[in-house]
């Protein structure tokens, strides 16, 4: 007989609370076509790309990134 830890209460087995601790719940993924990880689905929309990529995208778009030459 299993009993709890520093207990003389007795543990079931083979009941809900243990399938659910064993089973882990699916997370849908893809892979980002840019960097080529799979990643959870929550992180990508239409274009394919992971939320990382098109933040480093949108990096590169913008101009100057608010420094100006005295030039």
């Amino acid at each position: 007989m299993i009993t709890w830890p520093g207990t003389s209460i007795p543990k079931s087995t083979g009941n809900a609370f243990d399938l659910r601790s064993t089973v882990r719940p699916t997370v849908e993924t893809r892979v980002c076509i840019k960097c080529g990880e799979e990643k959870p689905i929550s992180t990508f929309n239409n274009s394919g790309k992971c939320g990382a990529c098109r933040y480093q995208e949108q990096l590169m778009r913008k101009r100057h990134g608010g420094v100006y030459s005295r030039a």
